[in-house]
């Protein structure tokens, strides 16, 4: 299963659906211990981007793959963001984030 990620931009509320290779996210944790480039080949055959992009629509967000570059500028209010730093710094405050 592909890994789609929810972002809203900060400057207007535009919401993006975003398409995250397992390879940028976890490459730098597990080294060349893992082939994560097939890994993401066998989710683009699978039709993992595809279902992305369905959940883009269906929640009525913008499609984004970040295959292509990890900056996004909003195209409604020019706001620009690195979706990777984005996304890990929000993945590493849930990972320290107390559990009650």
């Amino acid at each position: 299963m592909a890994v789609g990620f929810l972002y809203t931009c900060s400057g207007c509320d535009k919401r993006f659906k975003v398409y995250v290779p397992k390879q940028k996210l976890f490459r730098n944790i597990t080294g060349e211990t893992v082939d994560w480039e097939r890994i993401d080949r066998l989710d683009e055959e699978e039709g993992g981007v595809d279902e992305v992009k369905r959940q883009a629509n269906f929640t009525q967000s913008s499609f984004v793959d970040i295959r292509g570059g990890e900056r996004l500028q909003c195209p409604k209010c020019d706001h620009e963001v690195d979706l990777m730093r984005h996304f890990r710094t929000v993945m590493t405050g849930l990972a320290t984030t107390p559990m009650n």
